[in-house]
């Protein structure tokens, strides 16, 4: 399951122009890069950043680019150690030093989401409501992104054996697209929602 993030890091400016393409994929727990930037661009390298949490991104890679940018791109393989959600960045760097940044992309491998769900998307109340079903008592994270990448809000969810609620107050939070990344010893799973008004 793939969410894109967008995210504009402090000192660096993003330029989407730049960025002609960029995606990821999994298969099993290798997740294959694949980017292209614009041809006339005098890039030297490209760093791979990687996150576990979405908030702190670190290289982990970098890709020299001793030609032209290739007409069919750039492809790069991580290799994830387990199950999880993850995240992806790569930045250009250009013959002066100058940096420039991708939008993220979110990649959740292998771990059963245990009927995570949101009820009532879009929400249009002001409170997020999150549903799910477990078999075994544990303690999840759920951290709220904005679609520009921002954490907005982090809360511990407390879960039970059986069905199990969570209610999150985002009234002071604008309309738009948000992403709840919800992660324990059992779950990890990323989910999209929009907030609305419900006025058209």
């Amino acid at each position: 399951m793939l969410f894109t993030l967008l995210t504009r890091p402090a000192g660096a400016i993003t330029l989407p122009e730049w960025w002609q393409d960029f995606t990821a994929s999994a298969k099993g727990n290798v997740v294959t890069l694949h980017w292209k930037t614009a041809a006339d661009l005098a890039i030297d390298h490209f760093i791979v950043n990687h996150s576990t949490d979405g908030a702190t991104l670190t290289p982990v890679a970098k890709v020299p680019l001793t030609t032209a940018m290739p007409p069919e791109g750039i492809s790069y393989e991580v290799t994830e150690p387990g199950n999880g959600g993850f995240f992806y960045r790569v930045q250009a760097v250009l013959n002066d030093g100058t940096g420039n940044y991708s939008t993220i992309k979110m990649i959740t491998i292998g771990a059963s989401n245990n009927g995570l769900s949101i009820l009532s998307n879009p929400v249009i109340n002001g409170q997020l409501r999150l549903k799910c079903n477990e078999s075994v008592t544990e303690l999840a994270t759920v951290a709220l992104f904005s679609a520009s990448g921002n954490r907005e809000l982090t809360q511990s969810w407390a879960i039970r054996p059986g069905d199990n609620l969570l209610t999150m107050d985002i009234r002071r939070l604008p309309q738009g697209t948000y992403f709840v990344l919800v992660t324990s010893s059992r779950i990890s799973k990323a989910l999209t929602f929009i907030k609305s008004t419900g006025i058209r």
